[in-house]
């Protein structure tokens, strides 16, 4: 009875156990099929998604709202990156260069502008049209043009060293004195008013002086100084005979003169203050109208030790006087051209005085002016 009563309460035990094995072994079943799914999914290469074409995204960009995908957890949408509008720009190729050869860039073809220098011009004094009247023409004798005109003479133009002015004697105010003017005519300015005579100007080297001749109180001609505004008015000479025809040296250390101080007219030459003044030349006929050369090594003057007129030239300290023109008439106020390779004169070997220039040795006399009036003392300027 004992072991009836205790099979009994064995069965139901065992039945519950043989029941929670079965269980346990359906769980790990299905446990090991979904393990087994999961490692196929694993093994299994996920699509590669073609990347869609670059696109240029003006300036607003619309958010897509990603769809949920309900085999794979949610992923983060990358941040989107907005890229401005850019020109399609496509590259030159280049070619890489051989070994030993010197690539040098492209240079663009620009062409420097060059402004033309005007060409050198002379002035000088003619009656061609009735009144003596200052004139200017190319060194060529080309392109002559009147600068003034007034009903007074004027004549003896003086260009400034920098070619912007001109100094000249007019009598457009009843007696001679001296004025400027511009290059072109304008600006008429008076420097010297006096009851006496002044004339025959000329520039100091730097443009800030004119030395002039001016009839002095004893009744001479003198040779004065004066800044280029008119002031500063200062007489040089006093020999009582005609000290006049002054010339700067291009230092501005001295001026050569023409006086009658010892007998006949002759060179000399003196400080800027009329100082020290050396005679150059002893004639018994006069020499005139000395100028400096533009290297200061020579004095241009022209002569009558000869008979008539002609042009010489010497060594600043009076030696090698040479004879430059030789005719039988008469040539006179010989200027250097700026470079000095030049000399224009006037003369009248042609029935009239007209400008003729040459070279600085005598050679190659060509005659610039041709009409039936006086032309006469030019002046070389830049």
């Amino acid at each position: 009875m004992y072991l009836l009563r205790r099979s009994r309460l064995l069965f139901p035990m065992i039945l519950l156990m043989l029941l929670a094995v079965a269980a346990v072994s359906c769980d790990a079943g299905q446990q090991l099929d979904d393990a087994r799914e999961r490692a196929a999914s694993l093994l299994e290469p996920e699509p590669t998604a073609t990347p869609p074409s670059p696109q240029l995204i003006p300036s607003v960009v619309e958010e897509n709202t990603p769809t949920p995908d309900p085999d794979h957890a949610p992923t983060q949408e990358p941040d989107v990156v907005v890229i401005a509008d850019i020109p399609n720009v496509i590259p030159t190729p280049t070619t890489a260069p051989e070994p030993g050869v010197i690539v040098i860039a492209d240079i663009p073809n620009v062409i420097p502008t060059v402004t033309p220098t005007p060409p050198a011009r002379i002035a000088f004094a003619s009656d061609r049209e009735g009144d003596r009247e200052i004139y200017v023409m190319h060194t060529d004798g080309s392109n002559q043009a009147r600068m003034t005109k007034s009903p007074g003479r004027d004549e003896a133009p003086a260009w400034s060293p920098d070619g912007s002015r001109f100094a000249f004697l007019s009598f457009r105010d009843g007696n001679g004195e001296i004025y400027t003017m511009n290059a072109d005519g304008s600006n008429l300015t008076r420097l010297t008013n006096n009851a006496e005579f002044d004339g025959g100007p000329t520039w100091s080297p730097d443009g800030s002086r004119i030395a002039f001749t001016a009839i002095s109180d004893d009744g001479s001609l003198d040779v004065y100084v004066m800044n280029a505004d008119g002031s500063g008015r200062a007489q040089l000479t006093s020999s009582r005979a005609h000290d006049a025809g002054p010339s700067w040296s291009p230092d501005g250390r001295r001026i050569v003169f023409y006086s009658g101080q010892d007998r006949g007219n002759e060179i000399y030459t003196m400080f800027p203050d009329g100082t020290n003044q050396l005679r150059l030349t002893d004639n018994e006929t006069p020499d005139l109208e000395p100028v400096w050369s533009p290297d200061g090594t020579k004095i241009l003057f022209y002569s009558f030790r000869d008979g008539n007129a002609q042009v010489y030239v010497m060594e600043t300290d009076g030696t090698n006087q040479i004879r430059l023109t030789n005719n039988q008439d008469q040539d006179e106020f010989p200027t250097w051209s700026r470079d000095g390779s030049k000399i224009a004169f006037y003369s009248n070997r042609t029935g009239n005085s007209d400008i003729f220039i040459m070279n600085a040795d005598g050679s190659n006399q060509k005659q610039l002016t041709d009409n039936a009036a006086i032309d006469k003392q030019p002046d070389w300027g830049p």
